[in-house]
């Protein structure tokens, strides 16, 4: 029972005041729907599309990506809501 409820505290936390702490800082993604006002999905390691993570829309940029790309990007302050496309991943 008391396992139960400090792993409770714990998870709330992590998601409250770490949620940082659970996005990766820098990622690759894909393009959903190009344009200068693109979607994203954020792929894992492999380059496959990360289903833990929600299509990211509306994302305004200064380069017009074309639906299919893959580009780096960035979150500000480790929050979803505010990421940041840094260019096009042309592999390694």
């Amino acid at each position: 029972m008391l396992e139960k409820i400090i792993q409770k505290q714990i998870k709330s936390a992590m998601q409250h005041q770490y949620s940082h702490a659970a996005v990766p800082q820098t990622v690759l993604a894909k393009v959903t729907k190009g344009g200068e006002i693109i979607n994203l999905k954020i792929l894992n390691e492999f380059e496959n599309v990360d289903n833990n993570f929600a299509e990211i829309p509306d994302i305004k940029t200064t380069t017009s990506y074309a639906t299919g790309d893959i580009v780096i990007i960035t979150f500000l302050y480790g929050k979803l809501e505010m990421p940041i496309v840094i260019r096009k991943w042309e592999g390694c």
